[in-house]
């Protein structure tokens, strides 16, 4: 049997193996993944830089306040001097002649407070807790805890507050950071940066 004849400078050249053809789809695979990945990393960097521009604008809306500021109670409808603590989470409040007690079968608590021209106001409000803290690292009697609305600037918070005698300390109300948290930084350097003015203080329960 005749051996087939060898192509002729000018005959056409047989189609090269599919493994040629492979090696040279490579570059063009290559390629894709790459720009697949540099998408990827973009869009990343695109998603990081939106959140990290909302988390600058809710710092930026939050209330500065100062170490000391004017507080306003709005159940009593009085103003008195107040020490935000962040060292704390709980708040407390100078009371006198504190009171338990029920009424329509709900837990009460009874107690008077004073506004900086001392002048007493005695409130009633229902008893969240009663709750045990640490006075100078010894445990204090448990202290009963209600809410109250509390004005400072034009932040307006409900938050729980504990009750207790407060008599040997300079400022009669102590915020802690259950008050603040995410709705308020402290700048230390500051003090009574603004008179109460939030329109929740005009009504009482």
């Amino acid at each position: 049997m005749p051996a087939p004849a060898r192509p002729t400078p000018d005959q056409p050249t047989p189609d090269r193996p599919t493994s040629a053809r492979r090696t040279l789809a490579r570059p063009t695979l290559a390629r894709i993944a790459i720009g697949g990945a540099v998408g990827f990393v973009l869009l990343a960097g695109f998603a990081a830089g939106i959140a990290a521009a909302a988390e600058k604008a809710k710092e930026r809306a939050k209330a500065t306040l100062g170490r000391l500021e004017y507080v306003a109670i709005r159940e009593a409808g009085i103003v008195m001097a107040g020490k935000i603590d962040t060292g704390t989470q709980s708040s407390s409040l100078h009371a006198t002649d504190i009171v338990l007690f029920r009424s329509g079968g709900q837990e009460m608590v009874r107690f008077t407070i004073a506004d900086m021209d001392a002048r007493p106001v005695t409130l009633e409000r229902p008893l969240v807790r009663l709750a045990k803290f640490k006075d100078n690292g010894r445990n204090s009697p448990q202290r009963p805890v209600v809410t109250l609305g509390l004005c400072v600037g034009k932040l307006y918070r409900v938050t729980q507050v504990n009750l207790t005698d407060r008599g040997r300390f300079a400022y009669p109300l102590l915020l802690g950071r259950r008050f603040l948290f995410g709705h308020a930084v402290v700048d230390t350097a500051k003090k009574y940066t603004a008179e109460p003015a939030c329109k929740q203080v005009a009504a009482k329960d």
